[in-house]
């Protein structure tokens, strides 16, 4: 697993995304970035290695822990 953390970007922005490159067998690779208005998780996975329930589900558990 990769987590990368863009933190508080500045600047004429609404919202801003991190797609960080999956690297492994089975990886998961996390990006959080934030604006003064807005947070983005985002969650990369591999088609081959984790179906598209999979992902949804793995990406709403993490939301569901990070923004509680």
């Amino acid at each position: 697993a990769l987590l990368s953390n863009l933190g508080r970007i500045e600047g004429p922005l609404d919202s801003v995304a991190m797609f960080p490159a999956c690297s492994g067998p089975r990886a998961v690779a996390l990006g959080l970035a934030s604006t003064a208005t807005s947070t983005t998780l985002s969650l990369r996975t591999r088609r081959a290695e984790f179906s598209e329930t999979e992902h949804a589900r793995l990406l709403a558990d993490v939301a569901g822990r990070f923004f509680a």
